[in-house]
């Protein structure tokens, strides 16, 4: 696998069978926030791991369940774009089922230190921040280094030189 130096201790246990590719997705993104910094990261708060699809928040919950991001307990949030700008999240993973409300769900959080990933083609492209992108049965990563930098979250080196960087500016909502 691309990042097996990310999955080993991943979020999902040693099965006879192979993980599907939603719960390597999965495992990625957890192991990506550890790899992030935040401006403001309050101090025995809970880490808002959001997620816009039913199918994956239970996988999440499940998967996730005492787990920490930064010496913070996860805990999975279910999110709708009618409620996303009212919701508080460290994280928001986009999957492809919900690719019809992306752009309402990342302009919902414009300006908000919370970082954006999605399975989506072409997300990190556009006002997305980290898009995982499957190649070959592997997983990889293409991220926008301007659209996560303009919120002021920071991002380990060592996690940019496994990915592809975009080079495109944040689009602004209208």
């Amino acid at each position: 696998m691309l990042f097996g130096s990310l999955l080993s201790g991943s979020v999902f246990a040693a099965a006879q069978e192979p993980p599907d590719e939603t719960v390597v997705k999965l495992a990625l993104v957890y192991k990506i926030a550890r790899f992030v910094t935040w401006p403001d990261l309050q101090p025995n708060s809970d880490f808002r791991f959001c997620v816009a699809s039913a199918d994956l928040y239970g996988t999440a919950t499940e998967r996730l369940a005492g787990r920490k991001v930064r010496e913070r307990s996860i805990r999975v949030v279910k999110i709708q774009p009618e409620t996303a700008a009212n919701t508080r999240c460290d994280t928001l993973y986009i999957d492809q089922d919900s690719a019809r409300v992306a752009d309402r769900l990342v302009n919902a959080f414009t300006g908000k230190p919370v970082l954006t990933l999605s399975d989506i083609p072409d997300f990190a492209a556009g006002n997305g921040m980290i898009a995982l992108v499957s190649r070959n049965k592997r997983v990889g990563m293409m991220i926008n280094v301007a659209n996560y930098e303009s919120v002021g979250l920071a991002i380990n080196s060592q996690l940019l030189q496994l990915a592809e960087l975009v080079t495109y500016e944040k689009r602004v909502a209208r």
